[in-house]
């Protein structure tokens, strides 16, 4: 074999090893929340709240419950906050909900927030931590196990569309900027970067599949929102920086039936800076409230 043919093999067999291992580093970061500090708490709406911790697989999750003025009488909205967010990320969705005589938990899922450290996290975990979450609040005496609602931004709203697709005691849930399938979601991380998805993000994907153990179609939330038959609200923004519009298209197609909502001039984390998408969200758990709250006799 001539020497130019052998520096052409090993460069390709280092370009090959090179792409592997960046790679393996994108799919061990993207699974490496950052905490970020939180400064904000219900008090700071004008709300009393109640400080709380509960386990989940072993570690610390701490959050608050805002009880309404009639907790067993009340409905329970769990907030499921979004990839390094925390519940304080959900305070303004709280600002314009807390007028409703709801419940509200909100809660940090593990590495998130002040919950207790985690080696990675994946939607996997997220939806472990929302079970958990719901395990806390039926432990309640104060509250009503069957008046629970579901409020997920972001993966909190994949983790939101994952539980209640396993469970019948879910009311309804609005699901606000999430993703709907990991393919285009990998696209999207590395669209940033210029990096294609072939080889890199395939590559990333088999590494998710090693380490998580899961087979990822399964986890897809366009393949569990087939399966909801709680009563559920689509929302997105069209301007979305971090999950594009294509996935709201994406999960629409797969629950047509649903009730939908595209904020044209929306972004990620601004939603709630629009009327119309307050007003809708306000009115989906209001509706929602009327349906389940227990009627109290004259």
């Amino acid at each position: 074999m001539r020497k130019i043919d052998i520096m052409i093999l090993a460069s390709i067999g280092l370009l090959i090893v090179l792409t592997f291992l960046f790679s393996y580093f994108l799919s061990y970061v993207a699974l490496k929340p950052k905490r970020r500090p939180k400064k904000k708490t219900p008090a700071d709406l004008g709300l009393d709240f109640e400080e709380i911790e509960f386990l989940s697989a072993g570690t610390r999750l701490s959050g608050w419950f805002v009880a309404s003025d009639n907790p067993s009488r009340s409905p329970t909205l769990v907030f499921v906050h979004g990839w390094e967010s925390s519940s304080q990320g959900m305070l303004p969705h709280l600002e314009y909900l807390k007028d409703l005589k709801l419940n509200f938990l909100l809660y940090d899922a593990r590495g998130h927030g002040d919950s207790g450290p985690i080696d990675y996290m994946s939607l996997v975990r997220m939806s472990e931590d929302l079970e958990n979450a719901l395990k806390y609040a039926l432990s309640r005496r104060d509250l009503n196990p069957n008046q629970i609602l579901l409020f997920g931004h972001s993966m909190g709203a994949a983790a939101a569309v994952t539980v209640a697709a396993r469970r019948h005691d879910i009311q309804g849930l609005v699901a606000s900027s999430g993703f709907a399938n990991f393919r285009l979601l990998t696209e999207d991380m590395l669209r940033p970067m210029k990096i294609p998805y072939w080889p890199v993000g395939s590559l990333m994907m088999l590494f998710w599949r090693l380490k998580i153990q899961i087979k990822i179609d399964d986890w897809n939330p366009t393949t569990s929102i087939r399966k909801i038959r709680a009563p559920l609200l689509l929302a997105h923004g069209g301007n979305d920086e971090v999950v594009s519009s294509t996935h709201f298209q994406r999960l629409c197609d797969s629950l047509p039936k649903g009730d939908h909502l595209l904020i044209t001039a929306g972004r990620h984390r601004n939603l709630h800076e629009f009327e119309e998408y307050r007003l809708k969200v306000i009115e989906f758990f209001k509706n929602l409230a009327q349906k389940t709250s227990p009627k109290i006799p004259e």
